[in-house]
């Protein structure tokens, strides 16, 4: 089943994803298909999905009201024991869980590129394809340009400031105290910080 639109239109009609507000999540993957579903989750993935789930069926109830029986087979299995499974069924994932040298890893998580959930919050990924950036900054600006009045465009003036905030800023007084002039009236400018970190033009 294809989205209704492709993120980058998300982004032009709700602003950009955050730590705090991941509205891509909800338009492109969380969502009912079937009225059943079965998962890879696994517990041993992270500390945040051995809380979320305990039972290897749950009902999942998306923000819209409706609802899936997921059935998870492998919840309880550990890194070793995939790794195992893998090897014994001769299993050919998919090419990202490789490394450079063709071994498989298990712990490698094919997250979307550059998500804001990320531990770096998708920067190593935007250094990696900073074309995915400019596309993100542009999207982000039609966003503020056609909200004029919304909080974003006070807050941060524009889509450099956007972004810059959500890549390096752990609040918004982090970003107030970057932007207030220095010692001699410099101004921090982050669309100057932006394409020098990420060598776009």
């Amino acid at each position: 089943m294809q989205p209704k639109e492709s993120f980058f239109e998300i982004v032009k009609h709700n602003g950009p994803p955050t730590m705090w507000r991941r509205v891509c999540c909800k338009f492109l993957k969380e969502y009912k298909v079937l009225d059943r579903a079965i998962q890879g989750i696994r517990r041993s993935e992270s500390i945040k999905r051995a809380k979320r789930y305990k039972e290897p069926e749950v009902c999942r109830v998306y923000s819209d009201g409706e609802k899936v029986k997921l059935y998870l087979p492998i919840l309880n299995w550990t890194d070793k024991d995939v790794k195992r499974f893998v090897k014994e069924r001769n299993i050919q994932c998919h090419p990202l869980y490789y490394d450079e040298t063709g071994r498989f890893r298990v712990e490698r998580r094919l997250g979307c590129m550059g998500c804001p959930l990320k531990s770096d919050r998708g920067v190593n990924d935007f250094l990696k394809h900073p074309k995915l950036l400019k596309k993100l900054i542009s999207s982000t600006q039609y966003f503020l340009d056609k909200s004029p009045d919304c909080e974003s465009v006070r807050k941060f003036g524009d889509a450099y400031g956007v972004t810059y905030n959500n890549l390096f800023c752990d609040s918004y007084d982090e970003f107030e105290t970057i932007m207030s002039p220095g010692l001699f009236g410099e101004q921090f400018n982050p669309e100057r910080a932006i394409k020098e970190y990420f060598k776009i033009l």
